[in-house]
């Protein structure tokens, strides 16, 4: 085996231990995001703020809160110039779900 088969093969286990390496962390940080309870400041937000939550059966609330936290799990809400606080954030994520409600497999890419 030459050094430069032997580098390509180095190269390509270093490459799949860090795409590994990564997956697990985003798995880890989305599962430690989705056992935290959905915070009272948020509920009352949401209820104040976003008329379609204040429209939905207390069951469908409880969907919408969990479509919310995997959204803002999965999503990274960036500002250009500005602070993106917990309302933006909520505001962000509502915006997203509740065009794609009704289809509750979606996900967003």
């Amino acid at each position: 085996m030459e050094v430069v088969d032997l580098v390509i093969i180095v190269g390509l286990i270093l490459g799949v231990v860090a795409i590994v390496r990564h997956l697990w962390i985003k798995k880890e940080r989305f599962t430690k995001a989705m056992d935290r309870p959905f915070p009272e400041a948020w509920r009352s937000f949401l209820l104040e703020h976003v008329a379609f939550y204040g429209h939905l059966a207390t069951e469908d609330r409880a969907v919408f809160e969990r479509r919310v936290q995997r959204f803002l799990a999965e999503k990274r809400v960036l500002g250009i110039d500005t602070e993106i606080d917990d309302t933006n954030k909520l505001m962000v994520a509502s915006s997203g779900i509740i065009p794609v409600f009704a289809f509750p497999g979606y996900t967003y890419p």
